[in-house]
């Protein structure tokens, strides 16, 4: 007691240590209330610093004038360090967020994106200028489903809880699609009753690409698989076709009599045709690409066609024997040379060999049907033969040139009226003017094919 106000109340700025005016003194001249500024320390006897609060209310005699000041101040020790703990958390946690390796935002219920870290705005070219609000956010990242993301958003604060949302599909500042996975943390209220959430995501793009490609794969393998297990059922089944006549060979070799010279050589000679077929088929089992991609390669030449069929024979004759079936086979005379692989046309004639043994009833007659004494159609008449004569209005369209004007020629001859036209729209102006009687059109033309020429001719009234 007794001391100037200044040196028992004794209070410096908490940062720059200067001297803060004491409110009583503005409190005594300007008659009204006051507080003090934030950051106010207390200097004690002792030397202690105590933050505190305080304000000055003037006291007033009965006249209304201004006679003294009543000051009160709070220690507000405790409540400044749960204040420094709690902005050095935020500051923690804005760096944790700022430097964490995926994509993060935090946002409030009312809308607002409080904060977007460097890697979300590396990958979508956003940064919170950008995107300020939820809104902002959805319209410019979800397009068409913005109205369905800002819902599922709002949702987000409802459950109150952490959720995976699961993979939306991003569009960038440049367009381009990203996929990201989703999952959203609450993180508690501010002071002012926002609620915050923390919405992180793993770009899965690459791994949706590799996703797909493996798909893609598998599909691929699948088919493959699917061609290789028709090719080599067709294959086993056409491995066997030369297997019955090398045994029969066997046999015949093994049965036939010193003196029967013609027999082991027919024998042989099929042996040997046969064995070329069967190296012939095992050499396609060995190309691996072939099966892969489920095909067969023709290897042709020059053969005749008795050869082929006499293969095709020798390969389906102890299946038609064990059916106890009489196959009668009748060649023509002179040579009939064909440009074919001999293995696969002799498959194809021992297949309908097989297919008529195996389907006929026992005992059956098996015959390369052919027309017996069928009348053959008539020569054209000679030189005195007249042309069938017409007159018809007679429309050509056809793009090739040659052909509608050859065309056009042989039916003038005939007496008719004739025009010509070489694309499908000309046709139908040239018929509009000419109003022919026929139309003789090509079906694949430029400009128009010929059925919509056609088409456009009959909406007219002359054309029905």
């Amino acid at each position: 007691m007794g001391q100037p106000l200044d040196a028992v109340f004794y209070i410096v700025n908490e940062t720059t240590r200067k001297t803060v005016e004491n409110p009583v003194f503005r409190a005594l001249k300007e008659g009204f209330i006051v507080g003090l500024a934030n950051h106010t320390v207390l200097i004690a006897k002792d030397g202690t610093e105590r933050p505190i609060d305080d304000s000055a209310a003037p006291i007033r005699c009965k006249e209304g004038e201004v006679v003294g000041c009543v000051l009160v101040f709070r220690d507000i020790t405790e409540r400044h360090r749960q204040e420094a703990e709690l902005r050095e958390r935020e500051q923690r946690f804005h760096q944790t967020v700022m430097n964490v390796s995926v994509p993060t935002l935090l946002h409030a219920d009312d809308d607002t994106i409080l904060l977007v870290n460097q890697v979300w705005t590396d990958i979508t070219g956003y940064s919170i200028e950008d995107i300020p609000t939820m809104g902002d956010w959805t319209e410019k990242a979800y397009g068409e489903r913005n109205a369905t993301a800002k819902k599922y958003i709002d949702s987000l604060f409802e459950a109150d809880t952490r959720l995976d949302n699961g993979e939306w599909i991003v569009t960038t500042a440049t367009g381009e699609k990203r996929v990201w996975d989703f999952s959203s943390t609450p993180v508690g209220r501010e002071p002012s009753g926002r609620r915050l959430i923390v919405s992180t995501a793993i770009d899965i793009t690459e791994r949706k690409l590799v996703e797909e490609q493996l798909r893609n794969l598998a599909a691929d393998l699948s088919e493959a698989d699917r061609r290789k297990d028709e090719f080599l059922a067709t294959l086993a089944h056409e491995l066997r076709n030369p297997l019955a006549p090398i045994r029969n060979g066997l046999q015949l070799i093994k049965l036939a009599g010193s003196g029967q010279t013609a027999t082991i050589e027919q024998a042989r000679t099929m042996m040997e045709r046969q064995l070329t077929q069967l190296v012939r088929l095992v050499d396609d089992l060995m190309d691996i690409s072939r099966i892969t991609r489920g095909m067969i390669e023709l290897r042709k030449e020059r053969v005749q066609l008795t050869a082929v069929v006499n293969s095709a024979i020798e390969s389906s004759r102890p299946l038609i024997d064990k059916m106890g079936h009489e196959l009668t086979v009748i060649l023509p005379k002179q040579p009939m040379i064909v440009e074919a692989d001999l293995t696969r046309l002799a498959q194809v004639f021992s297949n309908l060999l097989n297919n008529a043994a195996k389907y006929s009833d026992p005992g059956g007659h098996i015959t390369l049907p052919v027309v017996v004494a069928a009348s053959m159609p008539q020569e054209s008449g000679g030189e005195d033969e007249k042309l069938a004569k017409s007159s018809l209005r007679i429309l050509i369209v056809d793009d090739n040139r040659d052909g509608a004007d050859s065309l056009g020629m042989i039916l003038r001859i005939m007496g008719n009226d004739i025009r010509t036209a070489y694309d499908g729209q000309e046709g139908v102006d040239v018929a509009g003017e000419f109003r022919p009687e026929v139309v003789l059109f090509d079906i694949g033309m430029p400009k128009l094919n010929g059925y919509e020429a056609c088409r456009r001719i009959r909406e007219q009234p002359w054309g029905k």
